[in-house]
């Protein structure tokens, strides 16, 4: 009878423990992640403001993003921050791409600690741009929209976290038109560009 007992009192425990547990991580509707990585241009050209900047370009790149997790679905907000630089026509240009963007990501298990990462983004972007002409500094802003398609794998910590790598593919449109530039400038009239992101990311889940 004794040990009936202790079998049963073992077994409740046992399932309060797996309750609490499986509760535990269905309580972890949100996660806020941050990455940092390589950002490579395949049209430069339309993030600069000048004619015969250069082809291509690479540089680093952050973001962070937050969302609400949904089964193994993740919706959120997403932004996205670049800089990168080249000379044109004699002179320096510095630029950043600073991107707010609605985001979905699909993550699917495999095996015990290990998810693969599928996901889209859309939104708007803005390129900011300054140089020095002659002695004098000109800024100018661009707005244009954005978007991204992205794939990844995670190692996932026991505690729901996780550290990954991921590839993208972005695009972007510049709206903005007749950029006006200083006199014996030549502007750039091309306004798509595209290109590829590496990057690692950790993300918290709570």
């Amino acid at each position: 009878m004794k040990k009936m007992k202790r079998i049963a009192l073992v077994t409740f425990f046992t399932l309060i423990a797996a309750v609490s547990f499986s509760q535990e991580q269905a309580a972890k509707k949100y996660e806020l992640g941050a990455n940092i990585g390589m950002t490579t241009f395949t049209n430069y050209p339309a993030l600069s403001l000048f004619q015969d900047a250069a082809d291509c370009y690479a540089n680093w790149s952050g973001a962070v993003h937050f969302g609400f997790r949904k089964k193994n679905m993740l919706y959120g907000l997403h932004t996205h921050m670049s800089y990168f630089n080249t000379s044109a026509i004699e002179l320096d240009e510095w630029s950043s791409q600073t991107t707010w963007a609605l985001m979905a990501r699909r993550y699917d298990r495999i095996g015990e600690n290990f998810e693969t990462v599928f996901g889209l983004k859309i939104g708007l972007s803005v390129m900011s741009n300054s140089f020095s002409y002659i002695g004098k500094d000109y800024n100018r802003t661009r707005v244009g929209t954005y978007g991204e398609v992205e794939t990844g794998v995670n190692y996932v910590l026991e505690s729901g976290n996780y550290f990954g790598i991921r590839f993208a593919i972005d695009m972007g449109l510049n709206r903005s038109k007749d950029v006006s530039l200083p006199v014996g400038l030549v502007g750039n009239d091309k306004r798509f560009f595209g290109g590829y992101i590496l990057s690692i990311q950790y993300g918290l889940r709570f």
